[in-house]
Order: structure tokens, then C-alpha cells, then sequence
């Protein structure tokens, strides 16, 4: 038999009447083009079932049966949980077995000398209700004596406590990104059939990285300034100390007063951006923060250093791609430039990275070429799965 590396994920087609020899079951594997295979089995059930196999592929080339090695069975086909459990261990979101806590090696949230203060701005996150990771949140100043106001774009300061010497990091890059996944409802309306898997451990992604109100928060933050006729007439960045004063839903803004915080900075949006649906407003901000960054590491011109996002023509995949490139670097779809991921640090490895890259560059020797394409192999597996 193969080794372990060739273990598949495969449904055991028990209710077929057909058996090979006493205990021989057909059976097809998960994306495997309809190949039928047997798998020994003494399974007396009738109903078919997810399967962990092994299967002998040098017997198979050499024209021998395609037989399959029953490793485990999982549970029965149409069952929520069991079905999603096949679909992770095939993708490779389970099993998830992240670095042991003692040996996480976290800079202390103190670590940056000179963080701006911002713990007194008005900050706010806005996501869906059930959001438990949070990069991301927004402020908007009052208006001046010229009627001029400051937007805040503020995203979670994950590098300054995960560095790139932390056994968090080598995995961050080998999960890629989280994975998420709704479930689904049970009778009583609760959400039910599994959990979505962060990419860093949930004490970190869910509590002492997250954005979560009323806690004191490193941040990198993109001041952008507007004019009273609603023009940006200039940006710039820092790192900061936040704290989140009131984690809010995107049908909370929809429904805010005009006069609140939450109504003011959606007017504003809705002025800069064009859209009125929340959703899209806060995605706008999220675009000019890694627009500007995206500008900021191309100048850099370092390898080993940040990534773009990279799309050559609208419609088609994106791809990350270096930084100190001078070739096709832009994203067709957003009409940008310069674009990369840095507003989803808890969430992906390319922004992780990308923090690291924007104050002082990388001192992880082996972040080169050959981890690049890893990141994009794993991202491409991780977006299949969703």
C-alpha cells in the first residue's frame, strides 16, 4: 500500500448491491472523476458512508484492481457534520492541530517603543453578528474649524506580537488563511454541524488578537483626511493603542441614527465610496487601506519582502506575487495599481506577512520564492473549500 501521504477521501457505496469476494464494497473517491474503487470492508450497514482510504495507486498503474485500503470510516452520507468533516480532512482545514500555548513565544504587547495613543478615539468595529475574529475597526473625527474630518482605518497589530521566530508563524503560513464555514440551523434556530477553523489558535484569533470591545488593542492605523467638500486630501499610517468602544453589526449601521457615530461615518462612506449597503462601505475602506499599503511596500523594493495581490485581467484568479516587482502587479478588477492584503492579519498570512514587511522589513531568511508559491498552492486549496 502507499504511504500515508496518499490517504483520500472517499464515500463506501454500501447500499450497491455488488461485492467482490466476501467483503469487497465499490466505492468512489472525492473529486476522483467518478474512478470506482473496492474497499474491503465488514461494515454490515446499507446506508453509504464517508471514508478516510489509502489508496495502492502503483497497483492501479500497473493494471492491477483499484482497490482501496479502508482506513476509517466516518459517518453516513447526508449528515451535516460528517459530510463537512470529509470535506476539511480533504482540503486540509482538519486535522487542525495548532502549536502547544507554552511554546507560542508572543512578544509582549509592549514590544513597539512609541505606539500613539488612541485609546480616547471614538473606534468601532462593524462585521456580521456572529463574527468572532475582528481586524478591523473605523473612527471619524469631528469636523474642524474647516469643516475637515479624520477617518480612522485601524487593523489589528498582529506582527508586533506574533515575530516571525514564533512556531505561530511557520504555521500561519502553512494554514494560509482560516477557514470558514456557516453550518447549519437546528429546530431551535441555533447554528449547528461544526465550526469554522481559525488560522491562528482561538485564545489568539478569537480573544488577545481580536479588536473585541472595551479592551486596550495594538493597532496599524491609516489616518485618512477628508475636506469639508469630501475630498481625501492626505493619508498616513502609525502604529497605535485603541480600544474598541462598540463591536456592531452591519444591520446595526444600516439602521443607525444619522446623528450617532455609527450614522456619521456611514454618511461619509457613502459619500466617498458611491454604495450604501454597509457591507460595501465598510469593503471600501478596507480597499483604500490596502491600496495604500500595497503603494507603500512596492516602494519598499525589497525581496524577501511584502506581496501584491495580483490580477491580470478582471474575471480571472488573483494571485500574490512580489512586491519588488515593476511588471504586472496590479488588480484589473479594483483598477488599482498597487493593492495587497494587510487588513485581515488574524485571517490570513499574507497580511501577517505584509505587517511585518512595512515597518523594517523581514528577517526570516527562508521567506523567498519557494514559500510564496506554497502560499499561493495553499491558498488556492483553501478558496476550493469554501
Amino acid at each position: 500500500m502507499a504511504d500515508s501521504s496518499t490517504f483520500k477521501i472517499g464515500i463506501v457505496k454500501f447500499d450497491d448491491r455488488n461485492r467482490y469476494g466476501t467483503d469487497g464494497v465499490p466505492a468512489t473517491i472525492l473529486f476522483g472523476g467518478g474512478q470506482r474503487y473496492i474497499v474491503r470492508s465488514k461494515h454490515d450497514g446499507k446506508r453509504n458512508q464517508w471514508a478516510k482510504v489509502r489508496v495502492d495507486e502503483a497497483a492501479a498503474a500497473a493494471g492491477g484492481a483499484r482497490e482501496a485500503e479502508l482506513v476509517e470510516l466516518l459517518g453516513p452520507c447526508g449528515d451535516h457534520p460528517t459530510e463537512l468533516l470529509a470535506f476539511q480532512l480533504h482540503f486540509g482545514v482538519r486535522p487542525c492541530r495548532y502549536p502547544a500555548r507554552d511554546a507560542w513565544a508572543l512578544s509582549p504587547a509592549d514590544a513597539v517603543p512609541d505606539r500613539t495613543d488612541a485609546r480616547d478615539v471614538y473606534c468601532f468595529s462593524v462585521d456580521n453578528a456572529s463574527t468572532r475574529d475582528v481586524d478591523d475597526a473605523l473612527s471619524l473625527s469631528e469636523p474642524d474649524a474647516d469643516g475637515a474630518r479624520t477617518l480612522g482605518i485601524h487593523i489589528a497589530d498582529v506582527a508586533s506580537r506574533v515575530p516571525e521566530t514564533s512556531p505561530l508563524y511557520a504555521w500561519a503560513l502553512a494554514r494560509g488563511s482560516s477557514a470558514y464555514n456557516s453550518g447549519v440551523y437546528d429546530e431551535g434556530g441555533d447554528l449547528a454541524g461544526g465550526s469554522s477553523v481559525p488560522m491562528l489558535p482561538p485564545a489568539l484569533a478569537h480573544d488577545e488578537l481580536s479588536l473585541n470591545q472595551d479592551v486596550e488593542r495594538n493597532a496599524v492605523t491609516l489616518w485618512v483626511a477628508i475636506s469639508a467638500d469630501g475630498a481625501v486630501t492626505s493619508e498616513k499610517h502609525e502604529r497605535t493603542v485603541i480600544v474598541n468602544k462598540d463591536k456592531t453589526t452591519y444591520a446595526a449601521m444600516g439602521a443607525a441614527s444619522s446623528e450617532s457615530p455609527l450614522g456619521k461615518c456611514r454618511a461619509l462612506l457613502e459619500e466617498l465610496s458611491g454604495d450604501a449597503d454597509p457591507e460595501d462601505l465598510v469593503a471600501w475602506a478596507m480597499i483604500r487601506y490596502n491600496a495604500y499599503f500595497g503603494r507603500l511596500l512596492a516602494s519598499q523594493k525589497a525581496w524577501p519582502g511584502g506581496v501584491l495581490r495580483a490580477q491580470l485581467e478582471a474575471g480571472t484568479a488573483a494571485s500574490y506575487v512580489r512586491a519588488d516587482g515593476d511588471g504586472d502587479v496590479g488588480h484589473a478588477s479594483l483598477g488599482l495599481g498597487h493593492y495587497a492584503h494587510c487588513s485581515s492579519p488574524i485571517r490570513r498570512f499574507a497580511d501577517l506577512v505584509n505587517q511585518h514587511a512595512m515597518f523594517g522589513g523581514l528577517a526570516d531568511a527562508a521567506w523567498g520564492d519557494a514559500r510564496l508559491a506554497s502560499l499561493n498552492a495553499r491558498v488556492v486549496e483553501v478558496a476550493r473549500y469554501h
